[in-house]
């Protein structure tokens, strides 16, 4: 008993640990996108389509991933800018 209640002591801190990085992270790119968005002056319309674009773009990633007709580098994104 003593094994199981310091392997669940151990899986609760490694969640936690892991729930508190995901959080950091989320909280770096939002304060980048809205750095970026305010940068550039983006209207709500351009922004809000910009934003759906890259959305759309990586859920795109991930089906392809899913059904094999792509293999993304691990642990990137599928996100391409557009050529100018």
């Amino acid at each position: 008993m003593k094994v199981k209640r310091l392997l669940a002591k151990l899986l609760g801190k490694w969640e936690e640990e892991y729930q508190a990085e995901k959080q950091k992270e989320c909280e770096e790119l939002y304060n980048a996108i809205v750095d970026v968005l305010t940068e550039h002056q983006a209207t709500a319309q351009n922004a809000y389509f910009a934003l759906e674009l890259a959305k759309w773009q990586i859920m795109h990633g991930f089906y392809a991933k899913i059904m094999g007709t792509a293999v993304p580098i691990e642990g990137k994104l599928t996100l391409k800018r557009s050529k100018k």
